[in-house]
């Protein structure tokens, strides 16, 4: 019962931005949080250590108060924050950028912003988030990275496939491309 307080942590520590978000997403938010990230290229387990490092700053946070964090894999919601404080860390150049806003940046590029809970009514909406997280994960996305999180526009033949490499040099080849732009999609 006490997991329950750490997912509520994550979206408050790390989700809720200055547009009040992630009201509307509460059950996406859930569903994130209970999928599993696996990967299938051997050097993104460092984002997964990323999003499994939330549960020790959780467990820093109650500071010996009564709590506990999930066990197991890192859920795709860990891994989605994690590489957004990434982001955060290594786009700061003064502006106050939250967390928040690169996670829902990245959650927009999935296309999963587009299931509020409104849309939970339909009974499809679970499989098709499910697909599409299960679809990022088996890079079943475009070879310039369209469809997944770091999409390039000038990805011609001399560029590496980006369903090949790690997440980390996708993230960086986007930057370069965009002038370390995050939001310039």
């Amino acid at each position: 019962m006490h997991e329950r307080g750490y997912f509520r942590w994550l979206c408050k520590t790390y989700l809720i931005d200055r547009q009040g978000n992630p009201d509307g997403y509460s059950i996406l938010l859930e569903q994130l949080h209970r999928k599993a990230y696996y990967f299938t290229i051997d050097m993104d387990g460092n984002r997964a250590e990323d999003g499994l490092y939330l549960r020790t700053r959780y467990l820093e946070f109650l500071n010996g108060r009564p709590g506990s964090v999930p066990e197991g894999p890192c859920s795709f919601l860990e891994f989605l924050i994690g590489v957004s404080i990434r982001l955060e860390e290594m786009l700061y150049d003064g502006e106050d950028v939250p967390v928040s806003a690169y996670f829902w940046e990245l959650a927009s590029r999935l296309r999963l912003t587009e299931y509020t809970d409104d849309t939970y009514g339909e009974e499809s909406t679970l499989f098709v988030v499910d697909a599409i997280m299960t679809d990022y994960m088996d890079r079943k996305y475009c070879r310039d990275g369209s469809g997944g999180l770091f999409p390039l526009r000038n990805h011609n033949g001399r560029r590496k496939d980006q369903r090949k490499i790690e997440v980390w040099y996708q993230l960086n080849a986007f930057l370069i491309e965009n002038d370390s732009n995050f939001f310039s999609v």
